[in-house]
This record gives C-alpha cells, structure tokens and sequence, in this order.
C-alpha cells in the first residue's frame, strides 16, 4: 500500500510517499519547499494570507503528486503555527476544499 505523510511546518511543507510491503518501508518520493506559513505568527497572533496561498499551492501539488503515485492514505500534520494561530480555520477550511484534513500536533 502506498502511503504519504505531509508536514506543515512553521517555515517548510514537505511530503514523503512510501510504499509498504511486508511490513518494509520503502521511501519512493521526497520533496519539501519553504512556505513561511508561521512568518510573522509570533508578533500578530494570526496567519498572513500570503503565507496561507503560498502554503496552499505547495499542498495542491502535493495532492497532485499523491495522485500521481496512487496513494491511498495521506497524514497532514500541523505544527506550532498552527496550534498558536488564532486564524487557523480559515487555513484548515481551504485544506478541506482539497480534500485533505490536518491534525495538528
């Protein structure tokens, strides 16, 4: 079964595909870009739209990707920027419209 986890950090998106087999992983893609989502979170309490779009464009690709691989299952996790922003639905409704749905951690 091909499997995926995608980590929504503070300052980088990244996406690992992997297949399972016998209990084995095996790594068959990686890619991670820097998307600020927390840029400027500390100091407003909220996250910057420019952050969120830019964010959102790396998780449509990732989607994509995912697709491309014939993923059956995809963990998107959240991190800090998320836990603190007082903004973070308006970020997590648009993951919806993507189909993908996040648990922050």
């Amino acid at each position: 079964m091909k499997v995926a986890v995608i980590d929504v950090g503070t300052y980088s998106t990244r996406l690992t595909i992997a297949e399972v087999k016998n209990s084995k992983l095996k790594i068959l893609y990686e890619e991670g870009r820097i998307t600020a989502l927390g840029r400027g979170v500390k100091q407003t309490g909220l996250l910057s739209e420019s952050a969120i779009k830019e964010t959102l464009s790396a998780l449509r690709d990732y989607k994509k990707k995912c697709d491309q691989y014939g993923v059956k299952k995809c963990l998107v996790l959240g991190t800090e920027a998320l836990r603190v922003a007082k903004n973070r639905e308006v970020f997590i409704n648009a993951l919806k419209e993507l189909g993908l749905q996040i648990k922050i951690i």
